[in-house]
């Protein structure tokens, strides 16, 4: 596995399921040129093995990245379809997923619920 980039990049957690989840970079150009080809391929793939008439990630068009839970970086981070982080992308012989992941949410207002 190689991360390829420095810096953690914007996106959002598009499918969530028991020990992985999908996310979409917020600007796809932020993806490192090196890894697109692989990351389009590996969407291809995921997409024709779709089966049952159920599109992968729900027919989102894009291409997603792969996350395990393992590394989510941020401790105790639930992660939901629709919650906004920010990650760190890797190669790997698989293809390209996001690792060091980080919530990216907005904080929540004073005296809101569970404000500390």
């Amino acid at each position: 596995r190689k991360v390829v980039t420095d810096v953690h990049i914007e996106g959002e957690v598009v499918q969530r399921a028991k020990r992985h989840a999908w996310l979409k970079p917020t600007d796809p150009s932020a993806v490192p040129e090196v890894c697109r080809e692989e990351l389009a391929k590996m969407n291809a793939e995921f997409r024709a093995k779709a089966t049952d008439g159920r599109a992968f990630c729900g027919g989102l068009e894009g291409d997603v990245l792969y996350l395990s839970v393992a590394d989510i970086a941020e401790e105790k981070l639930v992660l939901a379809a629709g919650m906004q982080v920010k990650f760190k992308i890797y190669m790997d012989n698989k293809g390209v997923g996001a690792c060091e992941v980080l919530s990216n949410e907005p904080p929540a207002p004073e005296g809101a619920e569970g404000a500390e």
